[in-house]
């Protein structure tokens, strides 16, 4: 939860290093963000049925390997298509498959008394990523 709601929501530091960098314009790559979303919405369902069926810890390693090579071939990126494929499809399967639906329904088997307060925790891991982890990226950026 902590590093897949970083990558998730560190977008807004990346935007402005790529226009600048490539020299590509708000429009040009809008459209990754809106796959994004898109594709994790869709894959959001396909993770419930890996978790249903192949079981919890399969589908996050599934979208743990999946979501680190694209975050991994976002550093290869030259062409504004290399980004809206990259970012707005692989990415966010990654992250579908291993983000919120195979954590609550794993932390939903674990903790049958307090449920409730188990799946708050593990929800606060999502907050304590994008505290964390968007401004180190800022610093690697900035460095």
């Amino acid at each position: 939860m902590f590093v897949s709601a970083g990558a998730q929501y560190s977008f807004a530091i990346f935007q402005p290093v790529l226009l600048e960098e490539f020299g590509w314009t708000r429009g040009m790559i809008s459209l990754g963000p809106t796959l994004n979303v898109i594709t994790m919405l869709i894959f959001g369902l396909v993770g419930g049925y890996l978790v249903y069926h192949i079981g919890p810890k399969w589908a996050v390693i599934i979208g743990a390997v999946i979501g680190g090579i694209g975050v991994a071939l976002l550093s290869t990126i030259t062409q504004v298509w290399h980004f809206i494929l990259i970012y707005g499809v692989l990415v966010p399967i990654g992250i579908a498959l291993s983000y919120w639906i195979a954590t609550i329904a794993t932390v939903r088997r674990w903790f049958m008394r307090r449920a409730a307060l188990m799946v708050s925790v593990v929800m606060m891991e999502s907050g304590l990523g994008i505290v964390f982890l968007v401004p180190a990226a800022h610093a690697r950026i900035e460095a």
